[in-house]
Parts: C-alpha cells; structure tokens; sequence
C-alpha cells in the first residue's frame, strides 16, 4: 500500500554538486526529520542499468528477422525488466526506510537524469532539482575537488541539461536556486515545505536555511551572483567557459 506523501514524504533531491542540494539534504532531515544517507546514487545506478540493456538491445534491432529469431535475447522483454527492476528497488528502500519515508541525494548529473525513473518507480515521490549559476558551481567545484576546470564546465552543463529533459517528464518536480535560499527565503521555504506536505513547518524552514550554510568553499557576497569579470580566471578559461557553458547559462536566465 502507497502511503500519503503529505504524511511519509518520499523526497529526492539531485543537482549539479556545489548547487546548494546538502543543505537541502540536512533541512529534510532536521525540519521533516526524514531518515537518509549523506548520499545515494541509486536510482542514477539502476537507471544507467536499464539504458545499458536498451542500448545493447538496440543493436540487434537492424538484424534481418531470420537472423533475429536465432539470437535468445530476442525473448527478453524490455518491460519485463524494467518492471522487475522497479519491484525490487521499491523492496530495497522498504527495507532500507521502514517508515515509509525518506530524503534521497544524488548530488550528479545522472542524479538529475534519473529522476525521471525515480517517480516511476515511486509515483507518489517529491523531486527537487536544486540548481546554481554555472559560475559559482564551476569555481566551487574547481576548489573543492580539485577538479579540471574543463570538467569542472562540463558537470555543471550536464547537470542543467538533464533538468531540461525531465522537466516535461516530471509530475511532482520542484526546481530551487541556491541564490533564492539567501535572497528570497520565506518564498522558497514556503514552495519546499508545500511541495514534501508539510506547509505549515515553512516558517521553520526558512529559519534552518538563514542560520545554516552548508556551502562553505564560496567567499563572494551571496547577496549578488558571481559573473565573469568577477573571476580571477585566466581569459583560456573564461572563453572555454562561454564555448562550453554559455548557450546553458543564456538558457537558464544566468547572466554571465
């Protein structure tokens, strides 16, 4: 039996890293006191698991049919797995969340992507995609990995592309800004509390959110958005920058 969201909320939380989804991850636990892990990764798993099988399986489908019907994975059914699939992840967070509930993070960009499958596989589930100015995630992320800036450029844009593609796929999907957590955070903590089912605990919300701050590597005043010329980058970076995130930034309303 599928318990209520509003009563045993279902949250997955997914992002770009660096986008602001840990503090949403401790304000679930700490506002809702839902149980969950530092972080998952999953649905992302599974998810890749069913491409994999799809893709493969793709392969055999310009094969003449004579030659098909010698070939035993013609027999697999697709729905079959996929449907198995989701039965046994649904018993894996039953017996991973007896209560009912849970906050799920997948801090990636197959986080993002594998949402889509995560309200699939649990219809009742709350989403939130928390996403962040590509600038700030890619010097945040830059100093916190120690990653190549490149790679760096491309997580971020991965991230937002995934968020373009499930949006239309979503039912139960709540976008957030890291930016609004500091800026507008009555509005935001209204949206979040409302959108897991507890609109009554938003005024508390808010209050987790101004004293807390998770993020902690970002030095620039909060109150604005980081913009190139803000940058101490190279200009190699900052135009590798505009090549490999400048259309997203433009897409997301992102000023750069």
């Amino acid at each position: 039996m599928t318990e209520p969201a509003g009563i045993y909320p279902k949250v997955f939380i997914a992002g770009a890293p660096r986008s602001g989804t840990s503090i949403l991850l401790f304000a679930m636990k700490d506002v809702f006191g839902l149980p969950g892990y530092g972080e998952s990764h999953v649905i992302p798993a599974f998810s890749q698991m069913v491409h994999t099988l799809f893709t493969y399986m793709k392969e055999f489908e310009a094969l003449d049919s004579s030659v098909l019907d010698e070939i035993l994975l013609k027999q697999v059914s697709l729905p079959n797995v996929r449907e198995h699939l989701y039965q046994y992840i649904r018993e894996f967070y039953r017996r991973q969340f007896p209560e009912g509930g849970w906050v799920d993070k997948t801090p990636s960009p197959p986080g993002v992507f594998a949402l889509a499958m995560a309200e699939k596989v649990f219809p009742d589930a709350r989403l939130m995609v928390a996403q962040r100015n590509g600038i700030e995630v890619v010097s945040s992320y830059v100093k916190k990995f120690g990653s190549p800036f490149e790679s760096a450029c491309e997580a971020w844009r991965s991230a937002m592309e995934g968020l373009t593609t499930i949006r239309p796929l979503c039912k139960n999907l709540l976008v957030v800004d890291q930016y609004d957590f500091f800026n507008a955070t009555d509005r935001v903590a209204s949206d979040i509390a409302a959108h897991v089912g507890f609109p009554e605990k938003a005024e508390r919300f808010a209050s987790f959110l101004r004293t807390q701050r998770v993020e902690s590597s970002s030095i620039h005043d909060w109150s604005g958005r980081l913009r190139l010329a803000d940058m101490p980058w190279p200009e190699q970076q900052k135009e590798l920058f505009r090549a490999k995130c400048g259309e997203t930034m433009e897409a997301a309303g992102y000023e750069i």
